[in-house]
């Protein structure tokens, strides 16, 4: 027989938003459990960009951790996002230092997997945060006298007993839904593929992120981040209902873009892909939504908090797990 767990506040989903929670609650001293499918460090096809709002949540979890040369010794501090119109103007937008005397960095481009795996370590060294891998929260039931809920496995095993649940599984699972009682709606979702390439031609602002506005695309976009010198994320976004109405294959638009498109043809003529194309579905934040209950709460992507024009996820994934650890404490 499966051991039952007991916990007074449980998280489900081990990206930024539910090891935001389970960290803001370790520092008031409040144990959590957190609970994933699977293991770091794990790939997550994400548009890989650390922004100024995720670094202050850093900063005030700990003032130290945005400092970790692990953390920005690495990868590429990013100071601004040069905007491509659909006409071929350009425009700078510049990012304001975030506190000089601090040394704080602007905004980094860095791989999920590196980041998610680094706030993993994090995880591991608090003595009051539980972590249970490797193990797909499938079902749930809740007691309506004690208000308890009980959490499933794959197996339907009953696994976990807890009187608070924090989900966190991302834009994709479908517990989100189940708990929270949303409704999937294709002009609140979008899709994404992401790709990573060596040897993108420069452009004329170092250290700044792209974003290509296109009608074919829109509404949506295509990214490059670079990482450092040597590697680059590029994904392609756009609204699921826009796609799925115009019957428009992703991969195909996104090959097509760097084929097609002047820019973009010439700064790819010696790129090189790394690894395969992966996609995924972005749960945005562009309507108005209650994503908080009796017993629950909904943070990061699972509430759907993605900003479409960013395609990002990451700083609002953050602030919504410090929001519910504050709920939650």
């Amino acid at each position: 027989m499966m051991h039952v767990r007991e916990s007074v506040v449980t998280i489900i989903g081990a990206g930024p938003a539910g090891q935001m929670a389970a960290l803001f609650l370790a520092k008031r001293g409040i144990a959590s459990l957190l609970i994933d499918k699977s293991e770091h460090p794990r790939s997550k096809p994400c548009a890989d960009v650390v922004t100024g709002q995720a670094i202050r949540i850093l900063h005030e979890l700990d003032a130290n951790l945005p400092l970790d040369k692990n953390f920005t010794d690495k990868y590429l501090p990013i100071n601004g996002t040069l905007l491509h119109t659909p006409n071929g103007s350009q425009l700078d937008i510049a990012f304001l230092p975030l506190n000089k005397l601090e040394h704080l960095p602007t905004c980094i481009a860095m791989p999920r997997a590196d980041f998610d795996n680094w706030l993993h370590n994090k995880i591991l060294a608090s003595p009051v945060i539980q972590i249970l891998e490797n193990t797909a929260i499938t079902g749930w039931e809740k007691d309506v006298k004690s208000g308890e809920w009980t959490l499933f496995n794959a197996k339907k095993e009953a696994i976990v007993r807890t009187k608070l649940v924090i989900v966190a599984t991302g834009s994709s699972a479908s517990l989100p839904f189940t708990v929270g009682n949303l409704t999937k709606q294709n002009k609140h979702f979008a899709i994404g593929v992401r790709g990573y390439f060596k040897n993108v031609g420069n452009s004329n602002f170092p250290n700044h992120a792209e974003l290509f506005l296109h009608r074919k695309m829109m509404p949506g976009g295509f990214y490059i981040a670079p990482f450092n010198s040597d590697i680059a994320n590029v994904n392609l976004v756009m609204r699921s209902d826009v796609a799925k109405r115009n019957n428009i294959n992703l991969n195909e638009l996104f090959w097509e873009a760097i084929q097609l498109h002047p820019t973009l043809k010439e700064r790819f003529k010696n790129a090189e892909q790394v690894g395969k194309l992966e996609g995924g579905a972005l749960h945005l934040g562009t309507k108005k939504r209650a994503i908080s209950g009796d017993g629950y709460m909904l943070a990061g992507d699972a509430g759907g908090l993605i900003d479409l024009m960013s395609g990002n996820g990451i700083p609002q994934a953050m602030i919504s797990g410090k929001f519910a650890a504050q709920q939650a404490a």
